[in-house]
């Protein structure tokens, strides 16, 4: 096969093709005849612009700074409308595969081109192709037992980093709703993960509608705690005949009145469709009441804790009586019900102490606590699901959270969107 033959797909391979330099640059031409040095290929631009920056090149003897734009055909260039956009006139070099058209500046001087499709191992277009053309949940999954381990965990490492920092950014944004406080962030934010995914909304809006400040007066007293929860997440709207419900809700009635508690979470919108007995937003919510009973300083016991098992342990409350023989109101089960299981503490500690740990580190400047938290990872068992369970079938070997963190954060962000070209691994496979 003849490399005219082979035409990429995505722009996104020529980006990546300049980017690494992947091309013959012996006796490097333009297509206008002049010869070509490609000193510096700029930076890559993922903002509005041309798609390289700051490059530096000689063409034809005399040296140039500037911009560099990649299309698969010159005629993209029309067909963008870029010869309209003055901003595009600072570009110095016009990268594509193809050639069909004299592209111009607006004052009508050519832009020099430079086309790939002659000096581009056709391999690569090949690999690249089979990669995105794979239906594969793991595009690479044939190929991945050849890459190396240095590139596999170098990239694992990369990625499980990259999942704690935009973890980290969301809580800057509870930062900036709450006034940099960050108890009220921490609240709002173990509130939204006791949701566990299919609550998370809920959950989170009752903490908006429910100040910690409040929760904080009656921290000594578990039941008006459960009835500021229950009462303020829309539980205790209906009819039922239960004594506890009645009380709770009577209780209710008067925090409310006295705190001025008008708005409340509403009760449709929390999710019992499809959830064990266990995961219930009910027991949950007693879960909730019974962390922050007798409970102080959530924040900086979660950040300055140095012993994992102690966070462990404030996580670990034990829910009031009604609780332990109760999934919901008015249905009694002889079973014992209650306290959260240890698998659901680690995913909190994974969802909250954790991120809290790197976000704190962040706002000020010491990476202590991101290493704190890296370390905690590590000494957390491997979390359970769907997706950590097909890489285990593709034979990777999986030891402990921060494992399974950076395996969700490499088949959410890059394997499902096939960003092959943006992968370490990806790129292994591309280039042998």
């Amino acid at each position: 096969m003849t490399p005219g033959q082979i035409h990429p797909k995505r722009e996104d391979l020529l980006h990546y093709i300049w980017l690494n330099q992947k091309f013959n640059k012996a006796n490097l031409t333009t297509e206008e005849g002049l010869a070509l040095i490609v000193f510096n290929q700029g930076y890559h631009n993922h903002d509005s612009g041309p798609d390289f920056k700051e490059a530096r090149i000689k063409i034809d003897g005399i040296s140039w700074n500037g911009h560099v734009e990649i299309h698969i055909r010159s005629s993209d260039w029309l067909r963008h409308g870029h010869e309209k956009n003055p901003v595009y006139d600072d570009v110095i070099l016009h990268v594509v595969w193809t050639n069909d058209k004299t592209i111009k500046r607006t004052d009508g001087t050519i832009i020099p081109t430079l086309a790939l499709s002659d000096r581009t191992d056709p391999g690569l277009i090949e690999r690249h192709q089979s990669l995105t053309d794979n239906l594969s949940a793991v595009p690479c999954a044939q190929s991945l037992n050849k890459v190396n381990n240095i590139t596999r965990y170098g990239m694992l490492d990369r990625v499980a980093v990259e999942r704690l920092q935009e973890k980290a950014t969301r809580i800057r944004g509870f930062m900036d709703e709450t006034k940099s406080d960050w108890e009220e962030t921490t609240y709002r934010l173990l509130c939204r993960n006791f949701g566990f995914n299919k609550n998370t909304q809920p959950f989170e809006s009752l903490a908006r509608t429910l100040p910690l400040n409040i929760l904080r007066k009656y921290k000594e007293n578990q039941f008006q705690l459960e009835a500021l929860l229950f009462g303020q997440s829309g539980f205790l709207n209906n009819r039922i005949n239960d004594s506890y419900f009645q009380a709770l809700k009577k209780e209710y009635l008067y925090l409310a009145h006295k705190h001025v508690l008008s708005q409340s979470v509403v009760f449709e919108t929390w999710k019992f469709n499809r959830l064990r007995p266990a995961n219930f937003p009910t027991l949950r919510m007693a879960q909730l009441a019974a962390i922050f009973h007798d409970s102080y300083q959530l924040f900086h016991r979660m950040v300055y804790s140095e012993n994992i098992l102690d966070i462990k342990a404030l996580l670990s409350k034990t829910v009031s009586s009604y609780w332990q023989h109760h999934y919901n109101f008015g249905k009694k089960t002889e079973s014992k019900t209650g306290n959260m299981g240890m698998q659901s503490v680690e995913i909190l500690i994974i969802n909250t102490v954790i991120p809290l740990q790197v976000a704190f580190g962040h706002s000020i400047g010491n990476l202590n606590f991101t290493d704190k938290a890296l370390a905690f990872l590590q000494q957390l068992p491997p979390e359970k699901n769907k997706i950590i369970h097909h890489w285990k079938s593709l034979g990777v070997v999986v030891n402990n959270a921060f494992d399974t963190q950076a395996l969700l954060q490499l088949y959410n962000h890059y394997c499902k969107s096939k960003k092959c070209l943006s992968c370490l691994i990806g790129h292994s496979i591309l280039t042998n």
